[in-house]
C-alpha cells in the first residue's frame, strides 16, 4: 500500500498503445512501452513530466489511426494527461 508522502516517492507510470480492437500493438506494447519514472510533485510546484518510448518514436507516426491507451501506475498518481501538440 501507498504510505509515503507523493514528495518523497519515486513512481511509475507505463503507457501501453492498443490497436482499434483493444489488443497490444506490437512496437509500442509490453517491454516496447513508454515509461516515465520519478517524481514531478515538489513543495513549491508540479513539473510535468514526459513520457517517451525507448528509442525516441512519438505518438505522431500512429496518426490517423484509432488507438487507445492503457496506463499501469506503480506507487503514482495520475492528475492529468496531455499531448504536446
Amino acid at each position: 500500500s501507498f504510505h509515503s508522502h507523493p514528495a518523497y516517492t519515486n513512481g511509475e507510470v507505463a503507457v501501453e498503445v492498443l490497436d482499434a480492437a483493444g489488443y497490444p500493438m506490437p512496437g509500442w506494447s509490453g517491454e516496447a512501452r513508454a515509461l516515465f519514472r520519478g517524481n514531478t510533485h515538489s513543495r513549491a510546484r508540479i513539473d510535468p513530466g514526459t513520457v517517451c518510448w525507448p528509442d525516441g518514436r512519438s505518438l505522431d507516426l500512429l496518426r490517423g489511426q484509432v488507438i487507445s491507451l492503457r496506463l499501469h501506475l506503480a506507487h503514482a498518481r495520475l492528475y492529468t494527461l496531455m499531448s504536446r501538440n
